[in-house]
């Protein structure tokens, strides 16, 4: 499953605005018997979690200027 911010909170309650917040709704869906969960958390990355690990993915980029 891979839901984004609002789906995100529409399923577990918890709006992922940090990374913080995203690990806790990973939690949240894992606990409903997922296997695995990603929570695409907008330009901040995003959090993947299985069962026995898990790994977050934040973004790394620059905003260019188009002249």
């Amino acid at each position: 499953m891979t839901p984004n911010e609002t789906e995100t909170e529409k399923l577990t309650g918890i709006y992922p605005i940090d990374i913080k917040a995203a690990c806790l709704a990973v939690k949240v869906l894992l606990k409903r018997g997922l296997e695995i969960a990603v929570i695409k958390i907008g330009n901040k990355g995003v959090c993947f979690l299985q069962r026995m690990k898990g790994f977050i993915f934040p973004f790394r980029w620059k905003q260019l200027l188009l002249l």
